[in-house]
């Protein structure tokens, strides 16, 4: 609460530098201490309430040029979704038939997409043609069940916890 506090202080003297308004009180000998200049005070203030209001106003009106995203996927979209395309190749589908002004199946034929489609695919095969860790890593599993070599207890413990017993 304090940190809003202090904010609004230091805005206040900013709006006061930028507008340079006279705060001073004027204690001529016709006033006294308690006497204020409500006059220059309210000017002040006013001054301060318009600055604030046009900031506050100033988002708003930037939301409202800012494009909204289509909602929904169209016909094209959910059938190229069917045949295996990922979200980051029909935006990019998206991107290349805006771009020339053409369908979505249009754009599908173009070379750039079939250029970026052959670059996925080969980027997928290379993925997956590396080589892996090798079964036999000498890393060995705990086996559960009757080994050769348990104890009477164990087996018995065993055959408890099969059979709920």
């Amino acid at each position: 609460m304090e940190k809003d506090e202090s904010l609004d202080f230091e805005q206040e003297q900013q709006f006061e530098e930028e507008l340079d308004v006279d705060t001073s009180v004027d204690t001529s000998s016709d006033q006294t201490e308690d006497q204020v200049d409500w006059k220059s005070e309210a000017l002040k203030y006013k001054a301060i309430l318009a600055r604030r209001a046009k900031k506050n106003e100033a988002p708003v009106a930037r939301t409202a040029d800012a494009p909204q995203a289509p909602q929904g996927l169209s016909r094209d979209e959910a059938i190229l979704f069917a045949k295996g395309f990922e979200e980051k190749d029909i935006d990019y589908l998206n991107l290349i038939a805006k771009g020339k002004g053409v369908s979505i199946k249009e754009a599908q034929e173009d070379e750039l997409f079939q250029a970026y489609i052959q670059k996925q695919q080969s980027e997928k095969k290379s993925a997956q043609a590396k080589l892996r860790a090798s079964n036999s890593s000498g890393y060995a599993k705990p086996q559960e069940g009757v080994t050769p070599g348990m104890t009477e207890a164990e087996h018995q413990a065993f055959w408890k916890k099969q059979t709920g017993a």
